[in-house]
């Protein structure tokens, strides 16, 4: 409540248009309405098309519901300034995001999931505090990825290649995310100057 959200341009027109004469009208077609059967919000707005003419574009947009409530941050990772995040909780999203920043760009890394909270201090190899615990940690190795030139590693748990998309989980735990399930995460990564290092952590708590 009371926060917009960033500006979307959804449909870019095609050209120039100049209103020449009475005919050429605009505005007429314009329309937001919430769908009564989901309350997602469909809008239809007028573009310009090629030739000095106007079209139509329809697009339907979803407000993704704000989690902050279902998550838990704990684990600082010390001095490397490394942090993760998730954009949603709702297991009914297109995508669910978890990002890692604060990376060194171009080494690699990959998400770590488990069902508990642990702290092991300097693993073998590793640099900071592995956080997870539980009969077993999974690990989106299959999802792993080069840290960009801003530090930034993103992994899609919905449809990620780890556990065959859908959310489904890694190997090593297995099942799918659930709606009240909680689980933890954290970013394993290659940095400069230490083997490998960990982000902070989270615990989130998923919804429908």
């Amino acid at each position: 409540l009371g926060e917009m959200a960033e500006p979307v341009e959804y449909k870019l027109g095609q050209a120039a248009y100049n209103q020449g004469s009475s005919t050429q009208r605009w505005g007429d077609y314009s329309l937001t309405s919430v769908d009564p059967t989901d309350d997602t919000i469909w809008t239809m707005q007028e573009f310009a098309r090629n030739g000095n003419i106007w079209g139509n574009s329809i697009a339907q947009f979803d407000f993704v519901p704000d989690c902050s409530s279902n998550i838990t941050r704990y684990c600082d990772p010390s001095t490397l300034g490394t942090q993760i995040d998730v954009d949603t909780c709702s297991l009914g999203a297109s995508a669910i995001i978890f990002t890692y920043s604060g990376g060194t760009p171009g080494q690699f890394g990959y998400l770590l999931v488990g069902s508990g909270s642990g702290v092991i201090s300097n693993p073998p190899g590793a640099s900071g505090d592995l956080c997870l615990g539980g009969s077993a940690i999974g690990r989106y190795t299959a999802d792993v990825g080069v840290i960009d030139a801003g530090g930034f590693l993103t992994t899609d748990v919905i449809n990620g290649n780890t556990g065959g998309g859908s959310g489904q989980l890694p190997g090593t735990i297995g099942g799918s995310l659930t709606a009240g399930s909680t689980w933890n995460w954290q970013y394993w990564a290659r940095h400069a100057g230490v083997p490998s290092t960990f982000s902070d952590a989270i615990s989130v708590t998923f919804t429908n």
